[in-house]
């Protein structure tokens, strides 16, 4: 277990070994004998999270959202995802030049659906119009944000945390990554990764869409927030299950 630190808004944790795979195992094959019953009743606490931004089109025509999970251990197993980063870095470049969350894309979402997910979260046990107001009010609120533009200095700094404090990149046991660029680059790391494949060194699952979805953990006491970021459409998901019919 250790912790890297993304920016001064964000510390990542990052895992080694198959620890998260055993658990989530363990939970989908005996659900019954390790369920604990929460001794503490009442609602979840929800507060921080929050979506408001559209979701972001790729600079290149794609995003890539990658699965790859080493046949090794131990030492040999760092070597190989040593080698996929080393790939990746050769194709696309390094992190900002790939990093799908770019300030230039980013915009505040004006979609009344979109915003009615996070009303009904912070209400769903108030009045349907109480749920309505608040939707409203988030939704003024953006457009706000929208024609005020590049002078709302607010909005300007919310854009450039969503880029330091983004998850594209992590590591439980397993690397997973989103990673914005174009077809002749994709086709060249399904190559790198292809051939590792056969050598027996990893196994990958990947999911294909031209955008990436963010979902928002910002802490209101201390300075801290991280946006967990997916592919549109299915990503992390898909790519899971492409990597579950490999193995």
């Amino acid at each position: 277990v250790s912790k890297l630190k993304i920016s001064n808004l964000y510390t990542q944790a990052m895992l080694t070994g198959n620890g998260i795979d055993f658990l989530e195992n363990t939970l989908k094959e005996k659900q019954t004998e390790y369920h604990i019953i929460p001794k503490i009743q009442g609602e979840p606490n929800f507060s921080g999270l929050t979506c408001r931004w559209q979701d972001v089109p790729s600079r290149f025509g794609e995003i890539v959202t990658l699965i790859v999970k080493t046949k090794s251990s131990g030492t040999k197993q760092m070597h190989d995802y040593t080698e996929v980063l080393s790939g990746i870095s050769k194709v696309y470049g390094n992190s900002d030049d790939f990093n799908p969350i770019a300030k230039e894309n980013v915009h505040l979402s004006l979609n009344i659906k979109q915003l009615a997910a996070e009303a009904k979260l912070f209400s769903f046990e108030k009045s349907l119009l109480n749920q309505k107001s608040k939707q409203l009010w988030y939704w003024l609120i953006n457009l706000y944000g929208v024609v005020t533009g590049n002078s709302n200095k607010l909005v300007d700094e919310k854009k450039n945390n969503l880029v330091v404090a983004s998850d594209f990149k992590k590591f439980d046991g397993t690397l997973k990554m989103v990673i914005a660029g174009n077809l002749e680059q994709r086709l060249t790391l399904l190559k790198i990764l292809d051939e590792m494949s056969e050598k027996g060194k990893i196994l990958y699952g990947y999911h294909l869409s031209d955008k990436a979805t963010m979902t928002c953990l910002v802490y209101s006491e201390g300075n801290s927030e991280v946006h967990f970021v997916d592919g549109a459409g299915g990503g992390y998901t898909l790519a899971a299950k492409m990597l579950k019919e490999k193995i």
